[in-house]
């Protein structure tokens, strides 16, 4: 017979964690009950320890009525139960279903992938789940599911409308070690007989349903194929992979803050955690370099900031490239207006939100306040690689150095709360107030809800935070605030409370932004969302993806260009805009205006850039579809009386062989990307091949130049690219 002091019970007292209360009742318990635990076979004993800990500990919560009534089963009956109740089934998230052995129809799926039970929704993927299992992920990144520890081969997906629901459905077969050779092609080996089916709606790509059909026993672990080592290979999630692109400085302290901040449980380790340090390495290094721009690029763009003279003010290429771009025209048009007395407050809005290319755009523009219309005009663009508070900075530091007045005359900024953002212009402009624009936060409380709380409530507290911001006062605003959030949830005030509530106060308030008369709008509130002609340019992302960044710079140029003959037109009594009776003294006739050469229209220069004919053309070169029309060869071609253009130039090959220039020095043109000017010189005949010498003669802008590719590339101009371009 076993008794309390038995080494036996002190260890099932340990490894169950009883209650005091608990242990305590263990004398109650009948001594029958107690004598039949000594009929347990010793083996059925010794695998008590082998119970997962999670498992033990869920008894806890078990009432002492039931414990006790375990002395009546069989040991062997006890340790199934446990392992099947345990919440660890399906790698740590519970299964959606279970026992499911045949695919479901697609109604069915569309019918839970629309009305979803949320308790049973994981945000990560399963670990080596069982055949028949189902189950419903939401994750942040929407291929997390596929990280479920399993190798597969994705063997077919398709897309099916069913009552206007678009259905998509990707089907997976086990991948198993070594490859067969079928129709003389060397494939991996692989079986149906465990396979893995998902389900998700175009609507909501991120909420997957995932089903598992057969014998899992079948998969056998494998290394990576680049591995040296048989360690079996377990990919880790996209999001993972994403959140180390996003993070900067040395990999060993990316990987040891990744994996010490991550809440992150034993049997997802694999997964939702850097795998080493190597890997994060690797990831860096590949971000790195897919970002990087062409050499080419860079030396297009640094020849662009000497061709227009002024507009590029400052470029940086190493270590992140960034630029500086704006028309002088426009910065004196913006000096002018701050200095004006006017009912209609002058402000700048800088918006951050626009991945063009290979680099984000962030635009600040202002309101020409002289016109009815009070249009909204770029004042300058910063191009750079990566969202950084310096580059930030660096913008600002030029606008104080081209308008030191804009600290002095209190010039409002309206942005979005972007981190660094109001330090950056805080640190340059301490003078100058800033306000957060309202639609940026009400996205950005709208997107933190979601997933928080059902879809009828978001409206709710956007309807509340909304009644918050037209408070006239910060008394009302508080108020307000006290009686609308009473009912909210602890989490949502919490938040709210951090986040959003010290944004109104001190920068979005109504009663902040009433103090500059005609900035409230009762609709919007106040906004850095662009003009309408600026929207229609740069929210065509995919459009600009393909420019490189000196076509980038280029088009920025062509709209502020737009811009500067509008206000000109303006100014004349001509075009769009409209003088203010007030500003009447602003008019200038129309044959006093130097009118800008080579307008495009916003929303055209996009096609205007990726147009393969030249910007320009000479009499040489006719062509119907030339936008701007031929130019006469005065334009191109000019003789002048100088000493250095009526010289006679020489070009001295390599077999010293010399050929004199007696043609006229070549006017080229100046506002043009470095494709467009090398079309220039073929379509003008301006380059000549010499076969005898393997080498061509280019046409340049003070003479002839030697240039040859074979057996090195060599050229006496600095503007070879050009040539090398086309050759």
């Amino acid at each position: 017979m076993l008794t309390g002091s038995d080494p036996y019970i002190q260890m099932m007292k340990g490894n169950l964690h009883f209650f005091i209360s608990s242990v305590q009742s263990i004398p109650s318990v009948s001594i029958s009950s107690v004598q039949s635990i000594s009929s347990v076979p010793i083996s059925s004993v010794q695998s008590i320890p082998s119970v997962p800990i999670s498992s033990v500990q869920s008894i806890s919560s078990v009432p002492i009525s039931s414990v006790q009534s375990i002395s009546s089963v069989p040991i062997s009956t006890v340790h199934s139960n446990l392992i099947s109740a345990s919440p660890q089934l399906g790698g740590g998230i519970l299964p959606y279903l279970t026992g499911v052995k045949v695919m479901f129809e697609n109604e069915k799926v569309i019918n839970i992938l629309q009305n979803p039970i949320k308790e049973k929704i994981g945000c990560l993927p399963p670990v080596k789940p069982n055949g028949g299992d189902i189950y419903l992920i939401h994750s942040k990144h929407p291929n997390d599911w596929k990280c479920d520890q399993y190798t597969w081969i994705n063997e077919s997906k398709f897309v099916s409308e069913i009552v206007g629901v678009k259905l998509n459905r990707c089907y997976f077969k086990l991948r198993l070690p070594g490859f067969d050779t079928k129709s003389g092609r060397k494939r991996p080996r692989s079986t149906s007989d465990f396979k893995r089916i998902a389900y998700w709606l175009d609507s909501n790509p991120n909420l997957v349903l995932i089903h598992y059909i057969g014998n899992e026993d079948l998969y056998q672990p494998m290394p990576h194929g680049n591995s040296k080592h048989d360690t079996e290979f377990v990919r880790t999630m996209p999001s993972v992979i994403d959140t180390i692109k996003e993070k900067e400085g040395n990999p060993h302290k990316v990987y040891k803050k990744m994996i010490c901040t991550n809440d992150v449980d034993g049997s997802h380790q694999a997964v939702a955690n850097p795998r080493n340090t190597k890997q994060v390495k690797n990831i860096l290094s590949k971000d790195r370099q897919e970002k990087a721009l062409s050499k080419d690029d860079i030396y297009n763009l640094v020849l662009l900031a000497y061709q227009l003279d002024g507009f590029v003010s400052e470029v940086l290429v190493y270590p992140d490239l960034y630029a500086v771009v704006a028309l002088p025209e426009i910065i004196n048009a913006f000096k002018d207006i701050i200095e004006l007395k006017t009912e209609d407050p002058v402000y700048l809005v800088y918006d951050t939100t626009f991945k063009l290319g290979d680099c984000y755009v962030s635009p600040i523009v202002f309101k020409h306040v002289i016109f009815d219309e009070t249009p909204l005009v770029p004042l300058a663009f910063l191009i750079h690689e990566r969202k950084h508070a310096k580059w930030h900075e660096v913008l600002f530091k030029f606008l104080k150095d081209k308008i030191p007045r804009i600290d002095k005359k209190q010039i409002p900024f309206v942005i979005d709360q972007e981190p660094g953002l109001k330090r950056a212009i805080r640190d340059t402009f301490p003078n100058c107030p800033i306000m957060f624009c309202w639609n940026h936060i009400k996205e950005d409380f709208k997107f933190w809800l979601k997933g928080k709380v059902d879809s009828d409530n978001i409206k709710i507290y956007i309807d509340h935070l909304n009644q918050m911001l037209h408070s006239d006062n910060e008394e009302e605003f508080l108020d307000t605030k006290l009686k609308l959030t009473s009912k909210w949830t602890p989490v949502v005030l919490e938040h709210f409370n951090k986040h959003i509530c010290p944004a109104i106060q001190n920068h979005s308030g109504k009663w902040l932004i009433e103090k500059y008369p005609g900035m409230f709008d009762p609709y919007s509130g106040i906004t850095n969302n662009l003009s309408e002609s600026m929207n229609a340019v740069l929210k065509r992302e995919n459009d600009w993806k393909e420019l490189p960044v000196d076509l980038l710079a280029l088009g920025f140029y062509y709209i502020q260009n737009f811009e500067n003959y509008e206000i000109l037109r303006g100014r004349s009594g001509l075009g769009n805009y409209h003088l203010k009776k007030e500003f009447s003294r602003a008019f200038i006739s129309p044959s006093d205006v130097i009118f800008p050469k080579r307008i495009v229209s916003p929303d055209e220069v996009i096609e205007y850039l990726k147009n393969d004919k030249p910007l320009f053309q000479s009499n040489s070169f006719k062509s119907d579809t030339d936008p701007l029309g031929n130019l006469n060869s005065q334009e191109i071609i000019k003789q002048t009386n100088s000493d250095e253009n009526t010289s006679t130039n020489q070009v001295k090959l390599e077999n010293n062989e010399v050929i004199v220039n007696q043609q006229p020095v070549i006017q080229y043109p100046t506002d043009s990307s470095q494709q467009s000017l090398a079309r220039f010189i073929v379509d003008n005949h301006l380059i000549t091949l010499v076969p005898q010498q393997g080498a061509f003669i280019v046409n340049g802008r003070k003479g002839k130049y030697c240039v040859t590719l074979f057996p090195k590339e060599t050229c006496q101009w600095n503007h070879h690219l050009l040539v090398f371009i086309f050759l």
